[in-house]
């Protein structure tokens, strides 16, 4: 019984884990204008550190 519990909890930590790396990827994906800005790289950065934000799938980087 402790023996399953230990597993399921080491599973569960792997699954946090590997979404949470996941999810800065995904943030920047969202957004429908950062492939066309010369700032791409820049902007992604600060999407994932949470820096800046968009609205309406948009960023506006040219704003």
């Amino acid at each position: 019984m402790k023996r399953d519990l230990k597993k399921f909890g080491a599973i569960a930590l792997i699954v946090v884990l590997c979404v949470s790396f996941a999810a800065p990827s995904l943030a920047a994906q969202q957004f429908t204008d950062i492939p066309t800005t010369w700032a791409k790289d820049a902007v992604e950065y600060a999407i994932e550190n949470g820096i800046l934000v968009g609205y309406n799938g948009k960023i506006n980087p040219d704003e």
